[in-house]
């Protein structure tokens, strides 16, 4: 479960960052645009069509970020990145501090451990969809570097490959 919390945050938090760029550089174009637009109107030194044209597309790009909302995108993914990664410690909580340490019965765990799948899943309905291409690369993250606090273990070879080795 652990796992899952953490390719899951990873997951979010590339999906933020990439709608993050996408504010950025729509808002920025659009100012650049708008700027150069209203700063050539009627100077007589700029052709009317291209300040025109300047005009049109930073309206355009003002109705993409109007439509797209590409801030709001960014602050649901961050949202719920940090969702999960609550979640994971929780659960890295009852495994090490109250599963490993035996000060806890087998009634009480299992309730904790239910509580926690009942948190996941208002987790997994309030947050919001995750494209596959950073669901695949959180995970290819994750399996990659293990000195990342997040890394997953690679998955290990058969035992028969290994006694092969042996």
């Amino acid at each position: 479960m652990e796992d899952r919390c953490r390719v899951a945050r990873r997951a979010h938090f590339l999906t933020a960052g990439r709608w993050g760029r996408v504010n950025w550089l729509l808002g920025v174009i659009a100012v650049l645009t708008g700027t150069f637009a209203g700063g050539t109107a009627g100077t007589g030194g700029v052709p009317v069509q291209l300040t025109t044209l300047f005009a049109t597309v930073a309206g355009i790009l003002g109705g993409l970020m109007a439509f797209l909302k590409p801030a709001e995108h960014e602050e649901r993914h961050k949202r719920s990145g940090d969702s999960w990664s609550i979640l994971r410690d929780q659960f890295t909580n009852l495994r090490c501090l109250k599963a490993d340490s035996r000060e806890i019965s087998e009634k009480e765990l299992q309730e904790g451990y239910d509580l926690l799948l009942k948190n996941k899943e208002g987790v997994t309905k309030e947050a919001p969809i995750t494209p596959t291409w950073a669901y695949k690369r959180a995970l290819k993250e994750m399996r990659q570097d293990p000195t990342h606090p997040d890394s997953l273990p690679k998955p290990s070879a058969s035992k028969a490959s290994q006694r092969a080795q042996a």
